[in-house]
C-alpha cells in the first residue's frame, strides 16, 4: 500500500471513529489490571536480573549500568530515557518496563525514532497516534533483512493494521527475528562468499543503480544470488565466471544473511528480485523506462504483463516472450525481436544458471540497457504461484512455504541444499583463516 493509502487508513481509525475505541468501566479496569501484571512478571523475569548483572560489572569494572537516549514520544515530544549499556539492541529496552506504567512507552508501538524524523510530514502521524514501543514491526523487518519500505511506511502500516492480534504476533515475530540481526554500526560495500564478490546495498540503492544505468545510456548486467545459486557456483566454473564479470551481483534470501553473520560480515538488505520488481515498475512509470519480459512456460509472461498493467496503469511493457526455445536457432531472432522494442530494461527469468549463461552469451548483441536475470519472478507476478505470506517472509521462512507447495520439486533445494550450503560457508571460511 502507498502512503497516502495509509494515512486514509489511521484518520479513519484513530480520528473519524475515535468514540468506537473508548473503553469503559470493568473493561478499562480488567485491562489495567492485565496490563500491570504483565508488567510485574516482566520486570522480574528480564528487567531486574540484568540490573544485577550490569550493577555488578560496574562493581568491578566500572563500566556505567544506563546509557541515555533521545527520541521521539507520543504527541512529537522528545523524550529522554535511559537503558542498559549491554549489547542487544532488545536486552537494552528492558530497562524501560517501568516505564510501561507510565504509559511513556507501550510494549508494542512504533520504533524508537531520533528527532530527526520531526522534518518529514507523513512521520508526524505516527507520533501523534502512535507510542514507541520496546517490540515493533521495524526491528522485525531490519532483523531479517526486509524493510524495503523504509521506517516511516512501516511505521504507518502498523498503525492503519494495529490490533490486539497484530501487536501479539510481533511480539512472536521477534523471537525468531533475533536470530538473523546484526547490530553492527557500518557495512561493507562488497561481501564475500566463496570467492564470489556481491554487492552489499539496500533496496533503494539497488534500484538507484537501474535509473543510473538507463539515464547513462550504459548496458549492464544486473544478477542475484540465494544459497541455491551459491551451491551451483561452488561447482559450477562456467557460472563462477559469469557472475564474476557482472557488473551488479545483488544477495537473495535469508541464508546469504546467515553466512554472512557466520563471516562476520553483516548484510545490509535482502535485495531480491521479487521484491525488486514492484520498485521497477514505479521507477520507470515515473521515466517512461520500458521492460521486456523474457522467460517462464509458455503464457506466463502473458499474464505477468496484463496483472502489472492493471497495478501500474502507465508501466510500459514493450514485448513479452516465453523461455522455450531452441538456443541455436531462434536466439538471433529472439534478440532481434528484444532490440526491436526498445526496451530500457530486459527481465531474463530461465532459472538459474541458464539466464545468465544466455544473458553472457548474447549480451554484445542485446541493446536494452538494463539486463536482469530473475529466475523465477515471472510465476509470483503472473499469478501462477503463490507467494510466501509476509509473516513468514518477516521470520525468514518463505523457503519454507515454498518446500511445502512444490515438495517434489524443491525438497532437494532446501532440505539438502541448506545444511550443503551452511557446510560450505563454514568450510570455506577456516579454509579462508589459515
Amino acid at each position: 500500500m502507498t502512503k497516502s493509502e495509509y494515512i486514509a487508513i489511521i484518520k479513519d481509525k484513530y480520528e473519524n471513529k475515535r468514540h468506537l475505541y473508548i473503553l469503559k468501566g470493568v473493561k478499562i479496569l480488567l485491562s489495567k489490571l492485565f496490563q500491570l501484571l504483565f508488567i510485574l512478571l516482566v520486570f522480574c523475569i528480564f528487567t531486574f536480573p540484568l540490573f544485577l548483572i550490569l550493577s555488578f560489572r560496574k562493581l568491578f569494572k566500572g563500566i556505567p549500568i544506563y546509557e541515555n537516549i533521545e527520541i521521539i514520544g507520543h504527541k512529537s515530544k522528545l523524550m529522554k530515557f535511559s537503558i542498559y549499556n549491554m549489547e542487544g539492541h532488545l536486552l537494552k529496552k528492558f530497562a524501560l518496563v517501568p516505564q510501561l506504567i507510565t504509559g511513556k512507552v507501550h510494549f508494542v508501538g512504533a520504533s524508537f525514532l531520533p528527532k530527526e524524523f520531526l522534518d518529514e510530514d507523513e512521520s508526524l502521524l505516527i507520533f501523534k497516534h502512535g507510542f514507541p514501543g520496546i517490540f515493533n514491526l521495524w526491528f522485525i523487518r531490519e532483523s531479517t533483512k526486509i524493510a524495503h519500505e523504509g521506517i516511516v511506511l512501516t511505521e504507518l502500516e502498523y498503525l492503519a493494521t494495529k490490533s490486539l492480534k497484530r501487536d501479539f504476533s510481533i511480539i512472536v515475530k521477534t523471537l525468531p527475528a533475533l536470530l538473523y540481526r546484526s547490530d553492527n554500526a557500518s557495512y561493507n560495500e562488497k561481501l564475500t562468499i566463496f570467492d564470489m564478490d556481491f554487492d552489499n546495498i539496500s533496496m533503494k540503492e539497488g534500484v538507484g543503480l537501474v535509473d543510473k544505468t538507463i539515464r547513462n545510456k550504459q548496458k549492464k548486467k544486473f544478477f542475484f544470488v540465494n544459497p541455491d545459486c551459491m551451491n551451483k557456483l561452488y561447482v559450477d566454473k562456467e557460472y563462477f565466471s559469469i557472475l564474476e564479470k557482472a557488473d551488479y551481483v545483488f544477495p537473495d534470501g535469508i541464508g546469504i544473511s546467515i553466512a554472512c553473520n557466520i563471516l562476520k560480515t553483516p548484510l545490509l538488505e535482502n535485495v531480491n528480485g521479487t521484491d525488486m520488481l514492484p520498485f521497477l515498475c514505479d521507477l520507470s512509470q515515473e521515466n517512461d523506462y520500458s521492460i521486456f519480459l523474457f522467460g517462464a512456460k509458455p503464457g506466463i509472461a502473458k499474464k505477468m504483463k496484463k496483472k502489472l498493467e492493471e497495478k501500474f496503469p502507465k508501466l510500459r511493457i514493450v514485448g513479452t516472450r516465453d523461455g522455450f526455445f531452441d538456443w541455436k536457432k531462434d536466439s538471433n531472432k529472439i534478440i532481434n525481436e528484444i532490440n526491436s522494442s526498445h526496451a530500457n530494461i530486459l527481465l531474463v527469468a530461465f532459472g538459474v544458471p541458464l539466464q545468465e549463461k544466455w544473458i553472457d552469451l548474447n549480451f554484445d548483441k542485446l541493446m536494452p540497457q538494463v539486463i536482469m536475470g530473475v529466475g523465477g519472478l515471472f510465476d509470483f507476478y503472473s499469478g501462477e504461484m503463490k507467494r510466501a505470506p509476509k509473516w513468514m517472509r518477516e521470520i525468514g521462512m518463505e523457503w519454507l512455504f515454498r518446500l511445502l507447495k512444490e515438495p517434489k520439486r524443491m525438497w532437494k533445494r532446501y532440505i539438502i541444499g541448506n545444511p550443503l550450503f551452511i557446510y560450505r560457508v563454514y568450510k570455506w571460511k577456516n579454509k579462508k583463516n589459515r
